[in-house]
C-alpha cells in the first residue's frame, strides 16, 4: 500500500511538474499572443500609412499631372510668343533695311542739293561779281556823261566832239570826281561802238529836253 501511495505521489508529483510546464508554456502563448497582437496592431498602423500615403501619392499624381498640363499650355504659349518674336524681328529688320535704304537715298540726295546749292552759290558769286562789274561801268558812263554835260559850253556840239575825244587814248590825268582811265576803258569801248553813240546821244538829248522844261518852269 505504501508502494502504492509513494507512485501516487510520484505521478502527482510529475502531474504537478507538466501542470506547471502547461502553465509556463500557456503564459508564454499569452505572451507570445499580446505580442502578435501588438505586432498585428503595429502593422495596421503600418498598413494606414501606408494607405495614407498611397492617398497622398494619388493627389499629387493628380497635381503633377496638372502642373504637366499648365506646362504645357505655357510651351505652347512660349513658342506662340517665340513665333511672334521671330515674325516682328523679321520685319523689324525688314523695316530697318528699308529705313537704311530710304536714309541712303535721302543721303545721295542731300548730296546732290548741297551740290546744286554750291553751283547756284557759285553761280550767284558770278552773277554778283558780273554786277558789281556792270554797276561799276553803268557808274562810270553816268559820270562821264553828267561830267561831259554838267561841263559843256557849247551845248550839244560839245558834248559831239567829246565823244569824237573818247577814241583817242585816254588821258593820263583822270577827270576830278570822275573814275581813272582803267575804270572808264570798258565804258570808253563800248561808246566806241557806233550803238553807244547813239545811246549817249538819246541822253544828251533827254537831258536837253529836261533841262528846258525845268528853265521854262
Amino acid at each position: 500500500m505504501e508502494t502504492g501511495l509513494a507512485m501516487i505521489e510520484q505521478t502527482c508529483s510529475r502531474c504537478q511538474a507538466k501542470e506547471e510546464k502547461l502553465q509556463a508554456t500557456m503564459n508564454n502563448l499569452v505572451a507570445e499572443r499580446q505580442l502578435g497582437q501588438e505586432k498585428l496592431e503595429h502593422l495596421e498602423t503600418v498598413t494606414q500609412l501606408l494607405w495614407n500615403k498611397e492617398k497622398e501619392l494619388e493627389d499629387m499624381s493628380q497635381l503633377c499631372q496638372a502642373k504637366e498640363g499648365q506646362l504645357v499650355e505655357i510651351f505652347k504659349v512660349y513658342n506662340a510668343t517665340a513665333e511672334n518674336l521671330a515674325a516682328e524681328r523679321q520685319l523689324g529688320e525688314e523695316r530697318l533695311d528699308v529705313s537704311a535704304k530710304k536714309l541712303e537715298a535721302m543721303t545721295q540726295l542731300c548730296q546732290a542739293k548741297d551740290k546744286e546749292l554750291e553751283d547756284v552759290a557759285e553761280l550767284c558769286r558770278m552773277l554778283e561779281t558780273v554786277l558789281q562789274r556792270k554797276i561799276k561801268q553803268a557808274e562810270s558812263q553816268q559820270c562821264v556823261m553828267e561830267h561831259l554835260i554838267d561841263n559843256r559850253p557849247e551845248g550839244v556840239a560839245y558834248v559831239i566832239r567829246e565823244l569824237a575825244d573818247l577814241r583817242k587814248p585816254p588821258s593820263p590825268t583822270p577827270t576830278p570826281g570822275c573814275p581813272t582811265v582803267q575804270e572808264t576803258l570798258p565804258v570808253e569801248r563800248e561808246l566806241q561802238h557806233p550803238s553807244g553813240y547813239l545811246k549817249l546821244a538819246s541822253l544828251v538829248d533827254g537831258y536837253k529836253i529836261h533841262s528846258n522844261s525845268q528853265q521854262a518852269m
